[in-house]
């Protein structure tokens, strides 16, 4: 009867509440879209773990104000934002 318990614990306990809820509130301070935020932090967890999930929101601010100042890459700095 234990197994339930360890299931829950270990899924609450990796930070997969706080790791979707994150996106969401530095989207809105950082005006980038929230969904295209969170695929971000998905996508560089998926490919780093932890470090890339760190350093997700960081590199997709980067991003976008790089291509806010490019003009070809203007298109691309407005999907990322709102």
């Amino acid at each position: 009867m234990e197994m339930p318990t360890i299931a829950s614990n270990s899924i609450f306990s990796s930070g997969f509440p706080i790791e979707t809820a994150r996106p969401m509130l530095l989207a809105r301070r950082l005006t980038l879209n929230p969904v295209v935020l969170l695929v971000g932090v998905i996508f560089w967890g998926w490919l780093w773990g932890i470090p890339g999930t760190l350093l997700a929101v960081p590199l997709m601010s980067s991003f976008k104000i790089f291509c806010d100042h490019i003009e070809p890459l203007a298109p691309i700095g407005e999907f990322l934002g709102q």
